[in-house]
């Protein structure tokens, strides 16, 4: 089963993640197999790539994030403090930066990463040291997706409990709660330019959600 997949910035290169517990990056011009990244034990659910283009995410079951360096072609850091198996990944976009830390961005790049688990939590890790910045508690079931509002103030999640939640970031509390769907909602995409929000779930539908 290959479970994630998404293209490399560059365009000519692809990420798939896979149920054989490997990550492999293919060439799209000839559709060979370049590098297979090893080193999670269960299924790869997840991946994404670090809005500069240097790293890159995975959430498995065996419960642990690794970060990918495209660089070395290696494991950067192994994050572990999830109970449960790890179902979804997401950067941070350098606006949510203030809104996580407190604090101003001193580089141009703000390396944070948030990720949802089946132990109904939301993390959010500093990528500099593998600290967990905070923890997010509200989903009753496993959450299966992340998604960012674009100006960096909220991040979107949903879960097996039929929700979407909406969090500020900068006071770490859920705001709203929408009963989104009438089975699990299994992922989230929020528009880069215009107030919308997807979702999609186990009972055969998407809804667009228009943000108010």
């Amino acid at each position: 089963t290959v479970s994630s997949v998404t293209f490399l910035p560059t365009g000519d290169f692809v990420l798939s993640a896979s149920r054989d517990h490997t990550i492999k990056q293919w060439d799209i011009s000839t559709g060979y197999c370049v590098f297979t990244f090893r080193g999670h034990n269960d299924w790869v659910r997840q991946i994404r790539i670090s809005n500069d283009g240097t790293l890159f995410a995975s959430a498995s079951l065996d419960q642990t994030v690794t970060v990918w360096s495209f660089a070395t072609k290696a494991a950067k850091l192994v994050l572990r403090d999830h109970e449960h198996a790890v179902e979804c990944v997401e950067w941070a976009p350098d606006s949510a930066y203030t809104n996580i830390t407190g604090q101003q961005p001193e580089g141009n790049s703000t390396h944070i990463l948030f990720s949802g688990s089946r132990d109904r939590s939301i993390k959010a890790w500093n990528i500099s040291n593998g600290d967990v910045i905070f923890t997010l508690l509200a989903h009753e079931n496993w959450v299966r997706g992340l998604a960012f509002h674009p100006k960096g103030k909220y991040l979107i999640s949903v879960a097996d409990d039929k929700t979407l939640r909406v969090w500020e970031l900068s006071q770490q509390r859920c705001m709203k709660t929408i009963d989104a769907h009438e089975h699990f909602v299994s992922t989230v995409a929020f528009h880069p330019s215009h107030p919308y929000v997807i979702t999609g779930s186990v009972d055969h539908s998407c809804k667009v959600w228009e943000c108010r």
